[in-house]
């Protein structure tokens, strides 16, 4: 058996999905850069936000309707990743640099092309197109490879759509499977091209993070501008949120949850699994961070030769990270390592690749956020003061720092919360998390109380997340509280 036909058909609708999401997301990113785009902001992550089992759960029906029509469905599926990649896309285009060849400099090449005399057979529109090229690199190409990497790896889309992806070729393998290092040597041409990622992200990084110029003078978005960027965000958020959550919720109705809330021992089961899922999000994303603030201290090649080597084996995705560390873990407890059986048997290796997984994810978000260093001098001081002074400070902080601090950590926990390739293939009986049950569950048709499960797989993590952002600032300027550094 081999993966390379699912994998290239995976990397070809990749490349499709792409090719339409980066010219569509474009007017969006030039919206998000303006002043007073929290709603443009709110509404391009809400589709990176809700877990991709609601988008394939809600549309799992209308795929089965079109399983005679094989195109159609791989049409559909392509749709509603491109209505993620879209978004994605436009996120990291709106916090990219500028680009080195600026639209000043193409101008001033072209006018000295024309007024310098050029030897027979030279071609001015074999220069302009050559430094078009080069600059529409320079500006898409890392956001295009790694939204390319981001549509490649999807895995609950496809499968709950009955559709070809690497990923559900893998999982259904690895299942069927005795011997996990045939599952190891089955993966290597997915992880491959999944590696070649690890190069534009590297690029994209290192434009954010590096000195320069990011303060270039963008003209503000036109009116019909700002009106595809709504329509391709309304289509993006229909795909992906609104529509699969419609379906949902007409299904499930005020019956799904007066069912749930009789049967009181599966709504207790659930809310432990919930809670499983968010503590173990939690600690991941808490180790991620750490790893990567760890590595952030060492400067210059090393920083950044260190960096590559930290975050290339998160680019693999959940399913390969989790077969690598099962193995792993197996080998030790073959050759009697001390301790290994007993981890075996913990969360303690889903936590591993989940952290693993969410370091990619930690270094973007952390290149979204800007230095604010300003005002951590003044925060210190106000500390120390009155009652006034303290809480004075609290909200000082919460606006330099805490707040950012607080969103990259939510949407890492709720993706590491959400996974469920990794948690089918590590946790043990006995410690399962609500994704991976539900998706088990999702295969064998529609009804209210899984409705009415999913829904709240989707909404109390938000709230809970929404409500810890409400407390955090004014938690930070009580009088016990004490403002981090």
């Amino acid at each position: 058996m081999s993966l390379w036909p699912s994998v290239l058909f995976s990397l070809v609708r990749a490349a499709l999905v792409v090719g339409l999401a980066l010219p569509a997301a474009a007017p969006i990113a030039r919206r998000l850069r303006e002043d007073r785009a929290g709603l443009w902001w709110a509404a391009t992550l809400a589709p990176l936000l809700v877990p991709e089992l609601l988008t394939g759960y809600g549309w799992s029906n209308f795929s089965l309707s079109l399983a005679a029509d094989p195109g159609a469905n791989e049409a559909l599926t392509a749709a509603l990743i491109w209505g993620r990649c879209v978004c994605a896309a436009a996120a990291l285009l709106a916090v990219a640099p500028a680009p080195a060849r600026t639209a000043s400099a193409v101008f001033l090449r072209k006018l000295m092309w024309s007024l310098t005399p050029r030897p027979r057979g030279a071609s001015a529109l074999g220069a302009w197109l050559k430094e078009g090229a080069l600059r529409t690199l320079a500006r898409f190409g890392p956001a295009a490879g790694v939204a390319g990497l981001y549509a490649f790896g999807q895995f609950e889309t496809p499968s709950l759509a009955g559709t070809t992806a690497w990923t559900v070729t893998l999982f259904d393998a690895h299942a069927r499977m005795i011997d996990l290092w045939d599952s190891l040597r089955l993966a290597w041409p997915a992880a491959a091209v999944q590696l070649v990622g690890l190069v534009p992200l590297l690029i994209w990084l290192r434009g954010v993070t590096g000195p320069g110029r990011r303060d270039e003078r963008r003209a503000p978005a036109s009116r019909r501008s700002n009106f595809v960027a709504g329509l391709t965000l309304a289509a993006a958020g229909g795909l992906t949120v609104v529509v699969p959550a419609a379906v949902v919720a007409g299904e499930t109705g005020a019956e799904g949850f007066r069912t749930l809330a009789e049967s009181g021992w599966r709504a207790q089961q659930f809310a432990a699994e919930c809670g499983r899922s968010l503590a173990i999000g939690t600690v991941a994303a808490a180790v991620a961070t750490g790893l990567l603030w760890a590595v952030g201290r060492v400067r210059g090649p090393a920083g950044t030769v260190l960096l590559a080597g930290l975050i290339a084996p998160g680019l693999c995705g959940s399913l390969i990270v989790g077969l690598v560390v099962q193995a792993g873990l197996t080998a030790a407890a073959a050759h009697g390592w001390p301790g290994a059986r007993a981890v075996r048997d913990s969360a303690v290796p889903l936590i591993l690749a989940l952290a693993v997984v969410l370091l990619p994810r930690a270094a973007l978000l952390r290149a979204f956020a800007e230095g604010r260093t300003a005002g951590r001098f003044l925060t210190r001081l106000l500390r120390t003061g009155t009652l006034s002074q303290r809480r004075a400070g609290g909200r000082l902080w919460w606006g330099l720092t805490g707040r950012a601090a607080w969103v990259r950590g939510g949407l890492l926990t709720l993706w590491a919360a959400a996974d469920v390739a990794a948690a089918a293939v590590l946790l043990p009986p006995g410690l399962e998390t609500a994704p991976p049950g539900l998706y088990n569950l999702m295969h064998y048709g529609h009804n209210a109380v899984l409705g009415a499960l999913c829904l709240l797989n989707t909404v109390l993590p938000a709230v809970l997340l929404a409500l810890g952002a409400w407390a955090a600032p004014r938690l930070a300027g009580a009088p016990v509280g004490m403002v981090q550094r």
